[in-house]
């Protein structure tokens, strides 16, 4: 693939990134926890394995998708446009509905 052809892909990153980050951080959608730094999502949620995460609907080009929030914002934070199946976003804060980037980290399964 050529470095143009890559122009219009990074083109829609940047829109979506743009357009997801201001949802997520939107004031009723995240909260600042009482007497922590915990970010804690406060929109839909989806229970798996009695563990609930953030969810949000979104669409990137032209595929809607439901996604998990703490990983959106890691990605949107560290600039990757896809994270590997492989790869979960944990919490160092062991609290799911967190989505504070600095409470995230990256861990490769292999």
């Amino acid at each position: 693939m050529a470095q143009a052809d890559l122009i219009p892909v990074e083109n829609e990153w940047i829109a979506f990134k743009q357009k997801y980050t201001h949802i997520i951080e939107s004031e009723e959608k995240s909260i600042l926890a009482p007497n922590n730094e915990c970010i804690l999502w406060r929109g839909t949620v989806n229970a798996k394995g009695g563990v609930k995460y953030g969810v949000i609907n979104c669409c990137f080009r032209g595929r809607w998708k439901v996604e998990r929030v703490h990983r959106l914002k890691y990605q949107f934070h560290h600039d990757k446009m896809f994270i590997p199946k492989s790869t979960d976003i944990s919490h160092l804060c062991h609290n799911s509905l967190c989505i504070n980037v600095n409470h995230l980290t990256e861990e490769i399964h292999g």
